[in-house]
């Protein structure tokens, strides 16, 4: 078997993985997103304070990371945002303050009438 696989010319391993990924492409799968009891928590626990709660929101990551982390920073932000609560945002990691300032942008735009200072700060790296 090992030596029928490293004789494989690599242009069948290609094809097979471009099935793999068109098929599904194609053919319009969709596999179910479940939250979490973790998350359904989380979401609760957000929903449950009251308007205006301070939030501590420390970004811990880099860009190596963002791929993973930084939508449910976003979204996180955004439910807070929504939520009107007060954020304040920091990390413990120099490369994180790129996150940090991601996350502002989009308030900046999503939610112009919040106020900077008032409504949300950034500590930047500690």
């Amino acid at each position: 078997m090992y030596d029928f696989l490293k004789s494989l010319d690599r242009r069948w391993i290609f094809l097979l993985m471009l099935l793999a990924v068109a098929i599904p492409i194609v053919g319009g799968w969709r596999f179910p997103e479940r939250p979490s009891p973790m998350v359904e928590t989380v979401f609760e626990t957000i929903e449950d304070l009251p308007s205006g709660s301070r939030i501590w929101m420390a970004y811990d990551y880099d860009p190596g990371s963002q791929g993973e982390l930084h939508p449910m920073g976003m979204a996180f932000a955004r439910h807070c945002a929504l939520k009107g609560h007060k954020m304040y945002f920091m990390t413990l990691w120099p490369q994180g303050t790129v996150m940090v300032q991601s996350c502002l942008e989009m308030l900046k735009t999503e939610f112009p009438g919040l106020v900077y200072g008032e409504d949300y700060v950034n500590f930047g790296f500690r």
